[in-house]
Parts: C-alpha cells; structure tokens; sequence
C-alpha cells in the first residue's frame, strides 16, 4: 500500500498586465491557505513532493514546509521541480508516479486543475471537483509505484482549501 497526497495550489492572483500564467503568485490568501493545509497532515519519513514549476505551485509546496518548520529533516519530504507537472494532464501525473522510485512510501503531488481533479477521480472512480489548496490524500493498493493503474485508489482523508 501506498500513500498518495494531492494538493491543488492555493488562490492564485490573475497578476498584472504582462505577466505569464507560470509566473501567477498566490493570494494573500492562497498562502496562508497552504500553509494552514500543511499543520493538517504532517509528513513521515521516505516521502517525495513533486511540484510543477508555476510560481504559485512553488509558493504552495512552500507554504507545506514553513508549516512543517518544526520537523527534522529526515521526515521532510524530497521536494522536486517538475516541469511536466505544470498544468498536466491526470495521465501525465500518472506517468510520474509510475517513474518514483520504490523507496518512496508517500508520494506528494502539487499541481494544478483539471488534472489534479481528473486525476482522483481515475486512481477511485469517484468525481471530485478540488478546489483551490484542496488537500486529497489517497491510500493506492499497490507496492510498487510502477503498478499505478485506474481505481487502484481510495480516499483516506479529504481536507477542503476553503476555510483552511
């Protein structure tokens, strides 16, 4: 069994004239939002975050951290850039997590809409529409990552972004 944590990015602002979509940064409030997610769930020991490379999903995954501030380094998570991660697809991300290595126990994924939504719903069968610093965690039944499939997933915990 696998455990599985995916997290949308918290409010992001629409940003000045000029500015990219990958280089959006999040609200006030998305920070505190993501920050406020991550004293909800502490991490453990041979955990990995893959992080799309928009600013704001950066800013999210750092929000988690600051909140964790107070743990030792070996139950932090590895956190890694992806730039695949950026707006991609529910298949890309399982992709990826077919990719990680089997050392890692709990696998964290920051990402963006539609594809973290899809996502869920293609690891469980059951639609669930997140909503910006909605936090999923997903208990897989598979040992190694490679055997991620569809509806090999269910939901341990739903924690909503809103009101975080």
């Amino acid at each position: 069994m696998r455990d599985l944590y995916i997290l949308r990015h918290g409010e992001a602002a629409n940003g000045p004239r000029g500015i990219t979509d990958h280089e959006r940064a999040l609200t006030p409030m998305g920070a505190e939002s993501a920050q406020k997610q991550g004293l909800r769930v502490s991490p453990a020991a041979h955990q990995k975050m893959l992080v799309s490379t928009a600013l704001r999903t950066q800013q999210t995954a750092a929000g988690l951290m600051e909140a964790w501030g107070g743990q030792t380094a070996p139950s932090l998570p590895e956190v890694v850039l992806e730039l695949r991660g950026y707006l991609a697809s529910a298949d890309t991300w399982m992709d990826l997590m077919a990719l990680t290595d089997d050392r890692v126990q709990g696998l964290w994924l920051v990402g963006h809409n539609p594809g973290v939504s899809a996502l869920v719903t293609l690891l469980t069968g059951e639609y669930v529409g997140m909503a910006t610093a909605d936090l999923m965690h997903l208990t897989l039944e598979i040992d190694a990552w490679s055997e991620v499939r569809m509806s090999c997933g269910q939901v341990a915990a739903y924690h909503p972004g809103r009101g975080a």
